[in-house]
């Protein structure tokens, strides 16, 4: 088990928005973010590894410039409160070789993409999960079939905004689902 708890206060934190149409980056606030993160790494048995984490944090703005277009309730970009990971991971030996499944699963809370909290680019809290199995057939031969985003979500991972601007607002997506099957020989 491994810990951490940390505070951090900011002065004068540069953010950036847009200015009519360009990009701008400010000195406009004064923040602070409290937080922690928990990771667990267990082996309850030869054949069996649990991995396991949570992060939690508190960010906010503590106080803000005439100029600045955010307010003390507006969110920090791109930060999630809650973020957790649970990995299993399990090898079945097998005469000469042997066969080893993962599973995860994944949680990540609710962001905005942006630095004033647009609604057109806000990414709900969202799941994932992945899982796979790899064949050894010997310490120099391995067969993995795998699957990324079991659930097929569809979620941003970033997003730009300027309706004031040019009128628009634009998101880029995480790949959906996908598998793959690969085969590798080390020499």
């Amino acid at each position: 088990i491994n810990g951490s708890l940390y505070h951090t206060d900011y002065e004068d934190l540069q953010i950036n928005v847009f200015a009519g149409i360009a990009p701008t980056t400010l000195n406009a606030t004064t923040a602070e973010i409290d937080g922690f993160e928990i990771e667990l790494l267990a082996a309850p048995t030869d054949a069996l590894t649990i991995t396991a984490n949570v992060g939690y944090i508190d960010a906010s703005y503590t106080s803000v410039g005439p100029e600045s277009p955010v307010t003390a309730n507006t969110e920090f970009p791109k930060t999630p409160e809650l973020t957790a990971f649970l990995g299993l991971d399990y090898v079945l030996p097998l005469e000469n070789s042997d066969l080893a499944f993962h599973l995860d699963w994944s949680y990540r809370d609710d962001v905005y993409n942006n630095t004033i909290n647009s609604s057109q680019i806000f990414q709900e809290a969202y799941d994932l999960i992945n899982a796979s199995v790899t064949y050894h057939m010997n310490e120099n031969v391995e067969i993995s079939l795998a699957g990324r985003n079991l659930t097929d979500e569809l979620f941003l991972i970033a997003g730009n905004e300027e309706l004031n601007g040019f009128g628009y607002a634009e998101g880029i997506f995480a790949r959906q689902r996908e598998w793959s099957l690969s085969a590798k020989y080390k020499f």
